[in-house]
């Protein structure tokens, strides 16, 4: 019995029938859709109902969403990410300074500011 040529015409989502898109996923990748879609889908129930967070996210969240349609917008997006996604260790290090300093900062103000003693002054 010989096997059937394949007609490498017909795309491979054609022979997988009439089964949904879910079905033919890894069930861990299945999972962590089904919770991202869960857990975006509450945090957009929240801000529409003006229950949650600054009314201003929804302007800018829907903001972002159209600026990614535009392809400039998206490609300096792209390349901003790709900057800042490895820094250096020279630059990781100036940050972990910065925010050591600042938060140190920010604690004494705080506790000055509301006469609650850390035992910093």
């Amino acid at each position: 019995m010989t096997a059937s040529p394949r007609n490498d015409a017909v795309p491979a989502s054609r022979e997988l029938g009439d089964r949904s898109i879910i079905s033919r996923l890894d069930p861990r990748a299945a999972q962590a859709i089904v919770w991202i879609l869960l857990v975006g889908g509450v945090q957009i129930w929240l801000l529409i109902s003006g229950d949650y967070g600054n009314h201003h996210q929804i302007g800018l969240l829907l903001g972002a969403i159209f600026v990614s349609f535009l392809p400039p917008a998206r490609r300096g997006a792209e390349k901003l990410w790709t900057a800042i996604a490895r820094p250096s260790p020279r630059t990781k290090w100036a940050t972990a300074l910065l925010l050591a300093v600042g938060c140190s900062f920010y604690l004494f103000w705080t506790e000055r500011g509301e006469e609650v003693l850390f035992g910093l002054t």
